[in-house]
């Protein structure tokens, strides 16, 4: 289903069962109800976690904070291809918890930012859009990241929905929530 299929579904809904006036056309333009369709799929895909995805990232020795994809909704873990390692989330709180009760996991003395090996750990609640390693990478390789993150957004009606088939019409409901919230047609 296409975004404009969405749409007409949704201006049918609305006029047919809820305002009941001939023509919903002049109530949202089609640009709103496409930026509309785009907020119901974000939402469903943060609540959901429906589509899981790899992002790769290459490190640099030394360096510990990298940028991700902003379409990124949370990691769940990260693989070090050369290394042949797999690297677990982890909030900077839950890390400070290891190190002050130090954790087996935390093999290290003195202050844990400055700390260098393998690392082990992404920590992903440190930085917005960034993740930060521990420890710092003492090697170049590949960090496979395995996120979930957000749909492409829409930009024409003829583009194809991201959310699957079965769980479209459910789209509806916050489409026609969002729309019903902005009645006036001249705030368009």
């Amino acid at each position: 289903m296409n975004a404009l299929d969405l749409i007409t579904k949704a201006r049918v809904e609305l006029f047919d069962e809820i305002i009941g006036v001939d023509d919903s056309d002049e109530l949202w333009s089609n640009t709103t109800l496409l930026r509309y369709v785009n907020e119901a799929q974000k939402e469903f895909a943060r609540l959901t976690r429906c589509f899981p995805d790899t992002e790769t990232i290459s490190l640099v020795i030394g360096t510990n904070v990298y940028d991700y994809n902003e379409r990124t909704i949370s990691i769940y873990g990260g693989y070090l291809e050369t290394s042949n390692r797999r690297v677990w989330p982890t909030s900077l709180a839950d890390l400070e918890k290891r190190w002050i009760m130090e954790d087996p996991s935390i093999e290290t003395e003195g202050t844990w930012e400055n700390d260098n090996g393998i690392p082990r750990f992404i920590i992903t609640d440190k930085y917005l859009n960034s993740l930060q390693l521990w420890p710092n990478p003492t090697r170049a390789e590949s960090l496979i990241l395995y996120k979930y993150r957000y749909p492409e957004e829409l930009t024409t009606l003829t583009a194809e929905l991201e959310i699957p088939t079965q769980y479209q019409d459910g789209l509806l409901f916050k489409i026609k929530g969002l729309a019903l919230g902005k009645m006036d047609s001249d705030s368009n």
